[in-house]
Formats: structure tokens, sequence, C-alpha cells
């Protein structure tokens, strides 16, 4: 799943580099320090939110409350995302 999540992704991007008519190792690489760049991004806002939420791990409400909350915010971020693009209403500034 995240290969093929991966894949569309990769495919959309060289997509948009389509009109700048880079050559083919031109085009490789932006598509690769892109991808890189992205997953490096990804990993290091994981990090700081895991560094950020470790001493409050053991505790109970964290299990209790934090986690669910987190998930609930997350679904209807994602969710409202979706509509948005799905829709094509443009109100995401992202």
């Amino acid at each position: 799943m995240a290969f093929a999540f991966g894949l569309v992704h990769g495919l959309g991007f060289a997509a948009a580099l389509g009109p700048l008519r880079l050559p083919p190792d031109g085009l490789a690489v932006a598509l690769l320090g892109f991808n890189l760049g992205i997953e490096a991004f990804q990993i290091l806002i994981a990090a700081l939110f895991l560094a950020a939420l470790l001493p409050f791990h053991s505790s109970a409400p964290y299990g209790r409350r934090v986690i669910p909350a987190g998930s609930i915010a997350a679904s209807l971020v994602a969710g409202l995302w979706l509509v948005d693009r799905a829709l094509g209403l443009s109100l995401a500034p992202f």
C-alpha cells in the first residue's frame, strides 16, 4: 500500500516536472531529491512530536485522552482535506 501511494505521488510529481523539459537524468535526480526531502521532513516532524510527548507517555490521561484526541483530530483533518480535494472546493490552504 505504501509503495503504491508513493508511486502515485512520484508519478504526479513527474507529470508536474514535464513542462520543464528536463533531460531524463535531471528528472530522475529531481524526483529522487524531492522524495528524499519529503521523507526526511516527515521523519523530522514525527521525531519532534515523539520527543515532545515522551515525558507524558506513562501518565494515565495520555492513554485515555491524548491518543484518542490526536487520532480524532487527524481523522477530521484528513476527512476535510479529502472532501475539499474530491469536490474541488479549494478551501484548504495546503
